[in-house]
This record gives C-alpha cells, structure tokens and sequence, in this order.
C-alpha cells in the first residue's frame, strides 16, 4: 500500500474468537469513548463472543450499547460498496471537523480539535484479509492523492487480526509491514518493541 500520514497500519494476533474479542475490547471501548468510528469486515460473526465480552466487564451501558451497534457480523462488501463505506466516513468527518471549525471561529476560539480515527477492523483468514486490504489500498490510494478531499486531522487506522494458527511462520513478516501492534495492553509502536531489521531473514 502506498503510504500517506493520514493511514496507519496495525496487526493483531489471536489464538481463538474468544480471545479475539478480549483483545480488542478495551482499545474499542476507548475509541468509543473518544467519539471515534469504528468499521469492520469480518468473514465469521462474532457477534455472540461480544456480547458475552460485553456482559462480564464492568463499563457503563451507553458505551455497551454503542459497542453492540457496531456490526460484528460476517461481510462480504465487493469494491463498491467498501468504496462507497470508506468516502461516507470520510465525507462525513470532514464535515464534523469543518463545523467544529466553524464553532471555535464563531467563538473567537483558537483551539485545534484533536485528530480523529477510523479504525477499520479485518478478520479472517489470510485469502479473506488479503483481499479486504486490496480493495483498500485502491481505494484509499485514490481518496488521499485529492489533498482536497482529506482533511489532515482525521486518521485512517486499518488493523489486520490474524489467526495465529494460519499466520505462524509469517508472523515476523506481518509486524515488518505493520507501524503498530495490537495486543491485550493496548497499541504499541513497533519500532519501539521489536527491531525490524532483526525480523526480516
């Protein structure tokens, strides 16, 4: 993927669907808490293993409900339709940040909002994230060359979940390519866990 400030690159590693659903709870209850968006595209539903995450941990019920509002359930969007999904966030952030801007200039109010991210979650086996990550990659390629169309504040975050059992004898090749890693303790800069020159053979 060619690459732009704007897209960050995540990957996560996971033994089962139970363990998946641990993992990312406590960054996803985060980014709800920062008002950020998160889009998903999963080949198997995990839908139930949420919501059992959801019953056990202590977290107030408005966060609950909007975590059960995101779709957990299995997709299989062609080029059109992920297309037409990563413009409407796009479009829509960018209209959030310009009436925020609005906002802060009516009140004399020089305050910078902070970056936004759009955290687009993938899951499933190797051929099925591949293919996801494709579309993608065209897709973002040709939103962030029109400067004019991204706003320099909003933060395209894409995290690829792999199985481990699928992705063993690749795994140092998936951190390489990756800026950061997802794990039970949270995002975590690569460059400062691992050196990647030692990862690659």
């Amino acid at each position: 993927m060619n690459r732009f400030d704007n897209i960050e690159k995540v990957c996560a590693f996971y033994v089962s669907e139970a363990h998946l659903s641990t993992m990312i709870m406590p960054y996803i209850s985060k980014q709800i808490e920062d008002n950020n968006i998160i889009e998903t595209f999963f080949e198997k539903n995990i839908e139930r293993n949420i919501e059992t995450i959801l019953s056990k941990i202590i977290l107030d019920e408005k966060s609950k409900k909007e975590i059960k509002k995101i779709n957990w359930k299995n997709k299989k969007y062609n080029k059109k339709e992920i297309k037409n999904t990563i413009k409407d966030l796009i479009n829509n952030y960018n209209k959030r940040i310009k009436n925020n801007n609005n906002k802060n200039n009516d009140k004399n109010n020089n305050t910078n909002i902070k970056n936004i991210t759009i955290s687009i979650l993938i899951n499933g086996g190797n051929e099925y994230i591949e293919n996801i990550n494709n579309l993608l990659e065209n897709i973002l390629n040709e939103v962030f060359k029109d400067n004019n169309t991204v706003n320099n504040k909003i933060i395209i975050r894409i995290i690829n979940c792999y199985l481990v059992d699928q992705t063993e004898n690749n795994i140092a090749k998936i951190i390489n390519e990756n800026d950061y890693l997802l794990n039970t303790a949270g995002l975590k800069n690569i460059n400062e866990i691992y050196d990647k020159k030692s990862l690659v053979g």
